[in-house]
């Protein structure tokens, strides 16, 4: 990693730029308060180019993170390495807070899931059931992610899942893809029937990449979870659901 934090707390990374490495920014966390590493913020730098090709491409990430207070604020985040199947921000952290980005590539914009080593002291939190998005501008482009932002877990062992909300407010989302390279794309994609969204105040776009050719058809959600609407504006043709679940 670029920056690997093993155990620490109080911890301000501002003003780095972070490119070329497996995992750019990293935080580790262990299973009990005295290896939990707590309050990390990251803000007003640039983390892209990071990511494997060839060695489990997928594991590697932009950031990578997992503590008890988790914030990204005013950063530069992607594309990813080329080739590289990590996503631009993933997190396992309780009481994330993502605000006022720009965020671009990977093949999940934002992947926010349960936690491991850390789940027998940041569950008992509070803030592990509250994930907060908001003032971001994400971007998903030609190669992208065909589900950009997935909430709740990856473990399979779903009773450790976050089964809270995110709010996902304020946002410009703009996708950009044409229908030949992605035919369908879920801007949100909840792990199961017990995790929440709640979407306000939000502008999304979507466009062809190319001029004059039909554009990627996106989708509020993917195929489980539940999702609240207050007043966004969007791109007409959204569809419900990206994998034809009924309405």
């Amino acid at each position: 990693a670029g920056i690997f934090i093993e155990r620490g707390e109080n911890i301000t990374v501002r003003g780095v730029e972070i490119e070329g490495n497996g995992n750019g920014f990293f935080v580790a966390s262990g299973d009990s308060e005295e290896v939990l590493s707590r309050d990390i913020l990251l803000e007003r730098s640039r983390i892209y180019g990071n990511g494997t090709v060839k060695v489990a491409n997928d594991r590697y990430h932009n950031i990578y993170t997992e503590a008890a207070g988790a914030i990204f604020h005013v950063n530069d985040i992607g594309p990813l390495r080329e080739g590289s199947g990590g996503a631009a921000l993933k997190d396992r952290s309780s009481g994330t807070v993502i605000r006022n980005n720009r965020i671009e590539g990977g093949s999940r914009t934002l992947d926010l899931v349960d936690a491991q080593e850390s789940f027998p002291v940041t569950s008992k939190l509070p803030e592990y059931n509250t994930t907060l998005v908001y003032g971001n501008i994400l971007i998903n482009g030609q190669v992208g992610a065909s589900n950009m932002i997935h909430y709740g877990g990856d473990s399979s062992v779903e009773n450790i899942y976050r089964k809270g909300t995110l709010y996902f407010y304020n946002n410009t989302v703009i996708v950009r893809a044409d229908q030949s390279a992605r035919a369908l794309t879920a801007l949100f994609d909840a792990s199961t029937s017990d995790e929440n969204i709640d979407a306000r105040n939000n502008v999304i776009f979507v466009g062809p990449a190319t001029s004059g050719s039909p554009s990627t058809v996106l989708a509020w959600m993917r195929n489980e979870g539940n999702l609240k609407l207050g007043a966004n504006w969007v791109t007409p043709g959204v569809k419900e659901w990206r994998d034809g679940k009924a309405p």
